[in-house]
C-alpha cells in the first residue's frame, strides 16, 4: 500500500491545476457575464480532487471508489473529445483572431481532455494490476491446516 502512495499524491497534486483549467475553459468560452455557469460546471469536477486527496491520505477505505474515479475520468475525456470535434469548428469560425482568451480556453479544454484520458487509463490499469490486499487474500488457496484447525476449534 505504501508503495502506491507517491502515485496517489501525484494524482492529487495534478488534480488542482486540472480544476483550474476547467474553470478557465468554462469562463473563457462562456464569457465573463456567466460566472455562475462556470461555478455550476466546475462544482461536480471538484469531486475528482477530493477523491484523489482522500485516496492519498487514507487509501484502504477509498480503494472501492477507484473504478468510479476511472470511469468518471474516461467519460469526461470522451465527452470533451466529442465536444471538441463537434463544436470547435463552428466556434473558431465565429471567433476573431484577436480573442486570445478564446484560444487559451480551447487549449485548456484540450489539456483537460488529454489529462483525463491519461489519468483515467492509469487508474484503470492500476485496477487490473494492483488489486487491494482484501481482493488478493480472497484468491489465496485455503490450507489444509487451516481447515483442520477450524474443525478442531483451534486457531
Amino acid at each position: 500500500m505504501t508503495g502506491r502512495r507517491p502515485l496517489r499524491f501525484a494524482l492529487f497534486v495534478l488534480e488542482a491545476p486540472r480544476l483550474a483549467l476547467v474553470l478557465m475553459a468554462v469562463s473563457g468560452l462562456g464569457g465573463s457575464s456567466r460566472p455562475s455557469f462556470a461555478a455550476a460546471f466546475a462544482a461536480p469536477q471538484s469531486l475528482f480532487i477530493l477523491l484523489a486527496m482522500f485516496s492519498w491520505l487514507d487509501p484502504d477505505p477509498y480503494d472501492a471508489y477507484r473504478p468510479l474515479f476511472a470511469a468518471g475520468k474516461l467519460i469526461s475525456a470522451v465527452c470533451l473529445g466529442v465536444w471538441m470535434l463537434v463544436a470547435i469548428p463552428s466556434l473558431v469560425g465565429t471567433a476573431s483572431l484577436n480573442e486570445v482568451r478564446f484560444f487559451i480556453a480551447l487549449s485548456a479544454v484540450a489539456a483537460v481532455a488529454v489529462y483525463d484520458l491519461l489519468s483515467g487509463l492509469l487508474v484503470a490499469l492500476s485496477l487490473l494490476y494492483n488489486r487491494s490486499p482484501v481482493e488478493a487474500a480472497e484468491d489465496l488457496p485455503t490450507l489444509v491446516v487451516d481447515e483442520v484447525a477450524d474443525e478442531v476449534g483451534g486457531s
